[in-house]
């Protein structure tokens, strides 16, 4: 009862009202005693109201610290959740029991938001795990079905080459024939090797963004030792090189384009730069999809399922830089 914001109000109303009828009544009283002692009347009306005042003020700062202290520390609380600290609610704030409940409010709405995002992230982990299988297949079928069928096709169109002799007619047709068999089935290797790196799983991710950058004309630097961070945790960063590099190849008009990767006892730190057009880099990541830049998006994401952190650097007119950490070891939440 005591911590109410109600029945607060209702005793500064009343201690209000009282402080009013006692001055009436000290009026009253002066009058009287003027007649017997003025010096006694006043100074008895004096020392009430003075008595009476004191309590009020007291009375009041005391209600009042109750509601501004604990507002404060409910506001600090709100910029806290708006930075990300879903948690900073948990404490209690003090102060009269409205406040309180605010708070409660508070953190049960951000654990609600919490919980939302955790199962954001689940899904995305699951459709992006469900992508890279999906990858997987698609490469396996493109290998060892399509390219294999076109590589008898290829054997006899050898054949039909040497069966019509290189004087018939038909010879300039089969060899273009025969040529544009080996076109398709290089684009195909390609396009299968993009689907699933072949170099990742068995040579590993340094050889595999080696490949990257030189399919992409980029200049790698590699400082420290390479060590593994598990065949999921480097797919996930290699495609996010190989979007980096994607889009610095096709949407920028970069002339140059660094990547470095260096393998610090902690984390990997990966940095893909070029001195393409650039452009304006959205305030936050949630702005990404609103711009269209879903690249960037799915980037940002596998590098926050990752356990870790990307930053892009842009101007337009002054290039563009990307660079991801990846911690050697996810922390247990």
């Amino acid at each position: 009862m005591w911590s109410s914001l109600r029945f607060r109000i209702a005793i500064l109303v009343l201690a209000t009202l009282a402080t009013v009828m006692v001055s009436l009544f000290s009026v009253s009283t002066m009058t009287v005693s003027s007649m017997a002692g003025p010096f006694l009347g006043q100074f008895v009306t004096l020392a009430v109201l003075s008595l009476l005042g004191v309590l009020v003020i007291a009375f009041s700062y005391l209600s009042l610290r109750q509601l501004i202290v604990p507002l404060r520390i409910l506001t600090e609380t709100v910029d806290e959740i708006a930075r990300g600290d879903y948690h900073a609610a948990a404490k209690p704030t003090g102060g009269v029991r409205e406040i309180e409940q605010l708070r409660m409010a508070l953190d049960h709405l951000a654990q609600q938001v919490l919980a939302g995002q955790d199962a954001t992230e689940f899904y995305i982990a699951r459709i992006t795990d469900a992508e890279e299988e999906e990858r997987k297949r698609l490469a396996r079928e493109i290998h060892d079905d399509t390219i294999q069928s076109l590589v008898v096709l290829g054997q006899h169109v050898d054949n039909l080459r040497d069966l019509i002799g290189p004087a018939a007619p038909a010879t300039v047709a089969v060899a273009e024939i025969r040529k544009q068999v080996s076109s398709l089935s290089d684009s195909l290797r390609r396009f299968a090797s993009d689907l699933r790196p072949p170099y990742l799983e068995d040579l590993g991710l340094l050889v595999a963004l080696r490949q990257l950058a030189q399919e992409s004309g980029a200049q790698i630097q590699v400082t420290g030792e390479e060590y593994s961070l598990g065949v999921d945790r480097e797919i996930a960063l290699y495609r996010i090189v190989q979007e980096a590099l994607r889009n610095a190849g096709k949407h920028t008009r970069a002339q140059q384009i660094g990547l470095n990767v260096s393998f610090l006892s902690n984390q990997i730190i990966v940095t893909i730069a070029d001195d393409g057009e650039g452009f304006d880099v959205p305030a936050d990541r949630t702005a990404f999809a609103r711009t269209n830049h879903f690249g960037l998006m799915g980037m940002q994401e596998r590098a926050h399922l990752l356990g870790g952190a990307l930053q892009i650097r842009s101007a337009r007119g002054k290039g563009t830089e990307v660079k991801v950490s990846v911690p050697r070891a996810i922390k247990a939440s």
